[in-house]
């Protein structure tokens, strides 16, 4: 043993079998009848056999290593794209109220696309979901049948949201700071989600081989429809973070979040 794996003076023996590897089977029903009839198979034979079993073992393990590296471009492209916007964020950059104004506006736009009729139901879930965790009386005598109508009321309720954090706060520089935290929190999250998503995406694409299919384009292609639905997400979760969020600040002038 030593001999092999440390390099002291000695021999190595290796016994390889033919049932070893589920790739053989097709090689072996070729010397079955050999196995069967007891007849001697010849050591060039079996020599032969098992150099085609290894070389095709080491095509699957190249080809598999390439498809991993092809995969991981994809995740690296990804991560660079969410790293350059945390990476500002933690070098001290802050998002304006017009940004977080329009990623708000946009969460909104996408909630009326998405349910295409919204009823006052649906409007006040939407307002104890992501904005504020109590409904206002002009929500009452709101036309839900105008689109525009809850788009203003919507908005009119985050800008009261962003004005009475930044009131608790104290200042807009506190404000910026909360807003800076929030949002990483938001990119933090949506990023561990995605990265796991994209890990078991890999599996599942690896099931459609027996359909003919390109496994890496469908895998790139999934893969780019989640990244788009991760930043939507992203946008969802840091604008509920910023208006939902319990904060205080303690006497040693501490910002203190709990997170909705």
């Amino acid at each position: 043993g030593r001999a092999g794996r440390q390099g002291d003076p000695g021999s190595s023996q290796f016994f390889v079998s033919l049932e070893d590897r589920i790739v053989a089977d097709k090689k072996l029903k070729k010397v079955e009848k050999y196995i069967e009839g007891k007849r001697r198979i010849s050591r060039r034979r079996v020599k032969k056999l098992i150099d085609k079993i290894q070389a095709l073992g080491e095509e699957q393990a190249v080809l598999s290593r390439r498809r991993a590296m092809e995969y991981d471009q994809v995740i690296q492209r990804q991560r660079e794209l969410i790293y350059e916007s945390r990476n500002r964020l933690l070098d001290g950059g802050a998002l304006t109220m017009e940004e977080i104004t329009r990623m708000a506006r946009a969460n909104i736009r996408r909630f009326l696309n998405e349910e295409r009729e919204p009823d006052r139901c649906a409007v006040n879930r939407y307002i104890l979901d992501r904005i504020s965790y109590r409904l206002e009386e002009d929500t009452e005598a709101l036309n839900v049948s105008d689109p525009q109508e809850i788009e203003n009321l919507l908005m009119k309720q985050v800008q009261q949201g962003l004005a009475e954090q930044e009131q608790k706060l104290g200042s807009r520089e506190g404000m910026n700071e909360f807003v800076r935290v929030a949002v990483l929190n938001a990119i933090d999250n949506a990023w561990v989600e995605q990265v796991d998503y994209l890990q078991q995406l890999q599996a599942a694409v690896s099931g459609r081989a027996s359909a003919q299919r390109n496994l890496l384009f469908e895998y790139q292609d999934e893969a780019f429809a989640s990244f788009f639905k991760m930043k939507s997400a992203t946008y969802e979760n840091a604008v509920r973070n910023i208006l939902q969020s319990s904060i205080s600040i303690d006497s040693g002038n501490r910002l203190h979040i709990i997170f909705p």
